[in-house]
């Protein structure tokens, strides 16, 4: 007796004819993958002939499911296209965002100081420009002995040149380039003193020059402590160390502490200078210690042609746990 119920397998195959999936089976060709396509319209043969290549995908066209509609093929483009303009906005941000230091980014170190009333104040140095050509050769006169006696016999050769008492005085100004910036006010002293009648005029302080040079630089950056305002910087320079590393000084126009008790120091004999020169030695890390003119005379490194701190080797550190 044959059971009014149909078969599972009738039953499937039923299901199977109406499916969507058996559709797009029919419109495939014979022998191609279901899920990629070889071509628009692969015949049999060509399908035969891509072998293992049509069974496992690897095709070198896009797999797109010719049974889709435009419709379809429309929305998957545009989600795709969608997509890379939301990566492009999400790295585009990130890669300027990790662009390389440059010159212009400020030199920062900062420390803690050591050797004074009150030790341990943080210190942080910024220099946002290091001093030019012109006036590091400023600051550098003042304290270059050669340089002011030759400033000063250009200056009084020049007015023996003008009354005519020989040619001696002008051949010694001409030693001199008188356009150099840095002698100009050197020059201009000397005339000075001349028209008081000042024939045996006193040599002019080094240190007193020196301060004066330091007060009219611009600034270069700021020393920041503990204390409600800053230090200008008025001289910055870095010079490499033979054994790596860097050298860096820098000099203020005011003395450190100069409003409080807390940076006097309490090794060495205290200098009465109104500036501060001080001079961080750091290695290839970026690690080092201080020093400065609170307790250390200062003189011209003839050989780098830079204010410096007179035997810096045994001088005290004034600052420690130096980082770059």
């Amino acid at each position: 007796m044959q059971s009014a119920f149909p078969s599972a397998a009738k039953r499937h195959q039923q299901v199977a004819q109406g499916h969507p999936a058996a559709k797009r089976r029919e419109r495939i060709a014979q022998g191609a993958s279901p899920g990629f396509a070889i071509s628009g319209n692969a015949s049999p043969e060509r399908a035969a002939d891509a072998g293992a290549a049509a069974l496992s995908g690897l095709c070198a066209r896009p797999p797109i499911d010719p049974a889709l509609t435009r419709w379809a093929i429309f929305l998957r483009r545009f989600a795709a296209f969608s997509l890379g303009v939301v990566l492009l906005f999400l790295v585009i941000p990130f890669a300027f965002a990790q662009k390389p230091a440059t010159e212009a980014d400020p030199f920062t170190l900062t420390a803690r100081s050591a050797n004074v009333a009150q030790p341990g104040a943080p210190v942080k140095v910024v220099v946002f420009r290091w001093s030019s050509e012109e006036e590091r050769n400023r600051i550098v006169l003042p304290l270059d002995p050669a340089a002011q006696a030759a400033a000063q016999a250009a200056a009084a050769a020049e007015g023996r040149g003008r009354g005519g008492r020989g040619t001696r005085g002008q051949a010694g100004a001409a030693e001199l380039d008188p356009n150099d910036p840095a002698l100009a006010e050197v020059i201009a002293r000397g005339r000075g003193a001349r028209g008081r009648g000042d024939a045996a005029a006193k040599p002019p302080d080094p240190i007193s020059e020196f301060t004066a040079a330091v007060g009219k630089a611009p600034t270069v950056g700021y020393v920041w402590t503990d204390e409600v305002v800053g230090y200008s910087i008025k001289y910055a320079r870095r010079i490499p160390l033979p054994a790596g590393g860097e050298r860096i000084i820098i000099a203020t126009d005011r003395r450190l502490g100069a409003g409080t008790a807390g940076w006097k120091p309490t090794t060495g004999i205290a200098t009465d200078y109104e500036f501060t020169v001080i001079e961080i030695h750091v290695d290839s890390k970026g690690l080092g210690e201080g020093k400065a003119s609170l307790a250390t005379k200062v003189i011209l490194d003839n050989e780098t042609r830079t204010p410096a701190l007179e035997g810096y080797a045994a001088a005290p550190a004034i600052f420690q746990n130096v980082k770059h």
